[in-house]
Order: C-alpha cells, then sequence, then structure tokens
C-alpha cells in the first residue's frame, strides 16, 4: 500500500471512530454525570474540589469544568472536554502511535476506534476522557525519552502525567507499571540519575495528591460484582462481545466464550509483539495482567467495574493489533483469519453503537414526560426501587427541565403511596414482571426505557392499581 492509498484509510478510520463518537457525546445525563454536577455544584471555590470533594466520583479536572461551565447547561456542554480529549486521542491512534509499524497500526487505530467501551467512557462528563488522552501522550513522550534525552519530551512527560493524574485516580496503576518497567529493564541506560529525574515530578505529584485527597476516600460505591463476574465482564465487552447476564445463559456463555478467546489472543500477541518489540513485554505483563490482578486479589477494592480498568482495556489492543498484523502478513489463511477475527469484533461493537444510537445511556427524559402526560393530578409522586439513584436523577431532571415541577419523588420508607413506581436494572436481558407488589400495593407494567449497556440502566414504569 503506497503512502497516499495508506493515508486514506487512516483518515477513513478517524472519520469512522470520529462519527461513533458524536454518537456516544448524544442523550440524557446519567446518574455517575449527574453526581459529578451536584458535586462540581456544591463547593464555593476551586480549593474545596481537591480539599472538601473527597469522593470517588470527583475526577478532579472533569470537576472544574463542571464548576466553572456553571448550571443549566446541555449535556453537550458538560461532555465537551470529554468529546474533545476523545478526538484528540482517535487522531494519536490514526497518525501518531506504531508509525515504524503500518500494519500494526492499521489494526490498532480500528480497535481503538471502534471499541464501544472506549467510545463510551470517553465521551461522558467525566474523567476518562481526558484520561486516556494525556496517558497515550505521557507514554508516546516515554517512549521518545527512552531512546534518547529531551527536555521538551520530558516536560511533555511530566505534564502529561500530572494531567492524567487530575483526570482519574487510576492513573496510578498505569504509572505504577511504568516505573517497575523503566527500572527493571532501563536501569542500566537511564542510571539512577536518569530514573530519578524522570519520575521526579510525577511521583512528588502522587505523593501530594495522596496526601490531601486520596487517603480520606471512603470505600467506592456502586454495583456489586464477584471477580470472576468482572472479569468476564470486562474481557468480553473489551472484545466487543456481550455482557454476561444472570437471566441468559446462551449470551453468557457466549460472553465466556469470547473473553476466554480474547484472553488468548492477548497471549499469542504478547509473544508475538516480543519478537519486535522485547522491551516492552514487561511493561504490558505488568499493565495488564500483573497489577490489575494484584490491586482486585490484595487490595479487594469493595467496587469492581469495567470503567475502572479503562487503561488495561486500551493497552490490550496494540497486542490485539500484533496479533492480527502477524497473521495477516503471513498467508491467504492468516489473512483469512485476522480479518474473521477482526470482523467479530466490528460486529459486536457495532450492535453495541446501534443500541446506542437508540438508547444511548437511558432514557430518563421520556419516562419523566410519559409519566407527567399520563397524569392529570396537581402532584405526580413517584417512587422506586432505589431512592438514592432514581430519586438524584428525577431532581435533576425536574430542576433542568420544563413542565416538570409538579413531580414529587416519595421515599420508600416515608410511609406514603406512590402512584408511579420505577424499577431499574442495568441488566439489559433481565426480564420485567407484568404486576409487580411493593409494600403490599400492587403496580401494573406500563413502558420500558431501555440503555445501551454499560453506563446508565433501564427504566421499567408502573402504575399503582385502582
Amino acid at each position: 500500500m503506497n503512502q497516499k492509498h495508506s493515508r486514506t484509510v487512516f483518515i477513513v478510520i478517524f472519520c469512522i471512530g470520529l462519527f461513533l463518537r458524536l454518537n456516544a457525546v448524544r442523550g440524557d445525563l446519567w446518574l455517575d454525570e449527574i453526581w459529578s454536577l451536584n458535586l462540581a455544584a456544591s463547593v464555593r471555590n476551586i480549593s474545596e474540589i481537591i480539599f472538601k470533594l473527597r469522593i470517588d466520583n470527583n475526577h478532579i479536572l472533569n470537576t472544574l469544568w463542571l464548576y466553572f461551565a456553571g448550571p443549566l447547561h446541555s449535556a453537550l456542554v458538560y461532555r465537551l472536554p470529554s468529546l474533545i480529549s476523545s478526538l484528540l486521542s482517535l487522531w494519536l491512534a490514526c497518525f501518531v502511535l506504531f508509525r515504524e509499524e503500518p500494519l500494526k497500526r492499521a489494526f490498532f487505530a480500528i480497535l481503538f476506534s471502534c471499541s464501544y467501551p472506549l467510545v463510551l467512557y470517553t465521551t461522558e462528563a467525566r474523567g476518562y476522557g481526558m484520561l486516556i488522552l494525556f496517558t497515550l501522550l505521557a507514554h508516546i513522550s516515554l517512549e521518545k525519552l527512552l531512546k534518547g534525552t529531551s527536555l521538551t519530551a520530558l516536560l511533555i512527560f511530566w505534564l502529561s502525567s500530572l494531567l492524567a493524574l487530575l483526570s482519574h485516580l487510576t492513573f496510578i496503576l498505569y504509572y505504577l507499571a511504568v516505573v517497575i518497567w523503566t527500572m527493571v529493564v532501563y536501569r542500566e541506560r537511564l542510571r539512577p540519575a536518569g530514573l530519578m529525574k524522570l519520575h521526579s515530578v510525577p511521583l512528588l505529584s502522587i505523593i501530594w495528591l495522596y496526601s490531601v485527597f486520596i487517603r480520606y476516600l471512603p470505600e467506592g460505591t456502586g454495583v456489586l460484582m464477584s471477580f470472576p463476574d468482572f472479569v468476564l465482564r470486562t474481557l468480553s465487552v473489551t472484545a466487543g462481545g456481550p455482557i454476561p447476564s444472570a437471566y441468559n445463559i446462551n449470551i453468557s456463555l457466549v460472553a465466556l466464550m469470547t473473553a476466554l478467546l480474547f484472553f488468548i489472543l492477548l497471549c499469542a500477541g504478547l509473544y508475538i509483539d516480543r519478537k519486535n518489540n522485547k522491551n516492552k513485554l514487561f511493561f504490558y505483563c505488568l499493565v495488564i495482567f500483573i497489577l490489575p490482578l494484584f490491586v482486585v486479589l490484595v487490595l479487594k477494592p469493595r467496587v469492581l467495574s469495567v470503567r475502572y480498568f479503562v487503561l488495561n482495556i486500551l493497552f490490550s489492543y496494540p497486542l490485539l493489533a500484533a496479533f492480527f498484523a502477524e497473521r495477516f502478513s503471513q498467508d491467504r489463511a492468516g489473512k483469512l483469519v485476522s480479518l474473521l477475527l477482526l470482523g467479530a469484533f466490528l460486529a459486536g461493537s457495532g450492535w453495541y453503537h446501534c443500541r446506542f444510537y437508540r438508547y444511548q445511556r437511558g432514557q430518563y427524559l421520556l419516562a419523566l414526560n410519559y409519566v407527567k402526560n399520563k397524569d392529570s393530578a396537581s402532584q405526580i409522586t413517584i417512587g422506586s426501587d432505589h431512592d438514592f439513584r432514581n430519586r438524584t436523577m428525577i431532581q435533576y431532571f425536574k430542576k433542568h427541565t420544563a413542565g416538570l415541577d409538579n413531580i414529587k419523588y416519595v421515599s420508600d420508607n416515608s410511609g406514603n403511596v406512590p402512584v408511579w413506581y420505577l424499577k431499574h436494572t442495568q441488566d439489559i436481558y433481565e426480564p420485567s414482571s407484568n404486576v409487580i407488589t411493593v409494600n403490599n400495593h400492587s403496580y401494573t407494567l406500563k413502558k420500558m426505557y431501555d440503555f445501551a449497556g454499560l453506563s446508565g440502566w433501564r427504566w421499567i414504569v408502573y402504575l399503582l392499581k385502582n
């Protein structure tokens, strides 16, 4: 492929990724984004974002943006830094990374461009979009530094590391891999003085942030899942496979087979990439396997979520791309294998993106407007199966949407009987009962409002029986 055709291919890949990210930035805000907005609105000045909002949902750079943006804006305004960061990361993936390995670069660009979890998480009004961008910039500058001294690269590495850390604390996992990797593999080349200079600013930044912020954080909140379920879910969705479901054994089996195949391909990619990039073998083992397992099995965080390991997802794609490139360059059978596997990834990812086009992260405003239009009472009462989650959502849309003023949320323990009742689920395969009983009162199913998957949830709307 000549240079002109190659550039055209990468422009097409970039345009596909651009379209998917513009699609992903649409729709209602969901709980974690609204929660971040509420946190930003609760502070009186910038310093309180670090010294007062000591909670894991405070992604500091994102909270700063939400603080300055202020209330009463559209979801697009709140998601704008994430969208810009996601598009810049896409540009790096298509036109900067792996320039010495054009075939691997092409496969990586496709994987990065179309990955549902990367597209989804990096376009939310949270810190993941900026985390990916600044981590990529830090990694690119680090690779230049490992080839030779460069003051510009060093300054970019320092600044990108600091900004990535302030974007999301999971950067520490990547940076710990970098510290161990450089100390083990590059200790003779860099020597103690070089290692100290390289890591001085990032390590001091982590120590400072730990002393004023991280050590005060309470345990995380969210959906609790077991370690096997978390691993299965993460591997499957990273490969474009389905989210395992307790309500659909066939889907769970497909997710299991997808996860196993993806793990095998990662190991194969690790072996292949070792031949071309021997020094990177230890880094990939650290950032994808060793350190995540250490965090989960030794530190035992209360909450496990796919989004917390978005950097591990990012660094798994170069290994998958290495496998595809190696097989594709061998013979006709190799080309067929790599194209079939890539096609399976694109088909699975495309299914998620099509669902997102239809449902986004949830259809909460549609659900509330449905209740509003169906109930002519002067005060409309709504209860739910989770007070914090659903009340936070309802109060946000009530405050920021005209015509919902007469909606009142009724807590489960208030003793009052709401006319409408919301059930929520993050399992897209969970069946809904036509009739439910809440505190000895029966409700009938009226409407369901779905979501795409991973971020958000389905709302099932029930009406009190007369």
